[in-house]
């Protein structure tokens, strides 16, 4: 066995509020972490990776620190974006633009990081829905169609990816005071 073979947690949106507090987590109770997110509040962790989950050149850069030296990989989806649509100008920007951080950004972090952890024969995916994908917000239907295809996405990849020892869950909270929640809430 290679020493020098690590535990890796890699967090989307570990730049603050909820993937910020599981990258702390994560890298407390041992793992080495690749923290991802286009701004950061602090950059205490192991690599910072600062870019955006869509961006190619972001996923390539996580995928090279993990591939050849992982034991074990632990990915959470927790990047996301919340754009309320009460602009009539820009409602379809919008919309496209929350369904690619919420929703296209996992599946596309997913099938990668996946490749790795079959090749090692194991690993967790984590994925952050929201209370959101079983109760619609009023005015936000992107952030609603997203949480709730984040359901369904681990559905599928829980049994795509089963057979070769990697699990796959989605947790749901509800609102949690964060800068995001702050563009809804006016809190």
């Amino acid at each position: 066995m290679n020493i020098n073979k690590k535990n890796y947690a890699i967090v989307t949106g570990a730049g603050n509020g909820i993937g910020k507090a599981i990258a702390i987590q994560l890298q407390f109770d041992g793992f080495d972490l690749v923290a991802i997110d286009k701004e950061f509040e602090t950059q205490d962790f192991d690599t910072t990776i600062l870019g955006d989950v869509n961006d190619e050149e972001t996923i390539s850069l996580a995928e090279e620190k993990v591939s050849k030296a992982a034991v074990n990989i632990v990915l959470v989806n927790a990047a996301g974006i919340t754009v309320p649509s009460t602009d009539e100008h820009n409602w379809l920007v919008n919309f496209d633009k929350t369904l690619s951080t919420n929703l296209r950004a996992p599946f596309i972090w997913s099938k990668r990081v996946s490749k790795i952890q079959r090749n090692i024969g194991k690993g967790r995916i984590i994925n952050i829905s929201s209370l959101a994908s079983f109760l619609a917000f009023p005015d936000n239907p992107g952030y609603d169609v997203s949480k709730g295809g984040i359901l369904q996405l681990t559905k599928s990849f829980a049994h795509l990816l089963g057979p070769f020892g990697i699990t796959c869950n989605a947790i749901a909270p509800g609102y949690i005071r964060t800068k995001m929640t702050a563009i809804v809430t006016g809190k």
